[in-house]
């Protein structure tokens, strides 16, 4: 037969010396678990300057598209181009058409 657990508890001694080195070890870890958890405030203050960094990067790299857009769609030069990049697509996808892959 099997026992049957939790049927009967034992009284627990609040005033065991062992009992409270258990429990101050518990917090100890909890507390280490929570500290590694949120980071110290040197991480967090790593963590600002590496955003801010990044915002910085993010501003340069817009501002650095924005000049690359500034292109003049109506230059005969431009035209040609597309023209030319149109029609190899145009024969690129005739060719896949025709071998039947995707």
């Amino acid at each position: 037969m099997t026992k049957s657990m939790g049927s009967e508890e034992e009284p627990i001694d609040l005033s065991d010396p062992d009992l409270a080195v258990a429990a101050t070890k518990i917090q100890a870890n909890f507390r280490g678990h929570i500290a590694r958890k949120t980071g110290t405030p040197a991480e967090k203050k790593k963590d600002e300057e590496q955003d801010k960094e990044l915002a910085k990067d993010m501003e340069q790299l817009k501002t650095a598209e924005e000049e690359e857009i500034d292109i003049d769609l109506n230059d005969p030069a431009v035209e040609a181009a597309a023209a030319k990049i149109q029609a190899s697509f145009k024969s690129h996808m005739k060719l896949k058409k025709k071998t039947g892959t995707k």
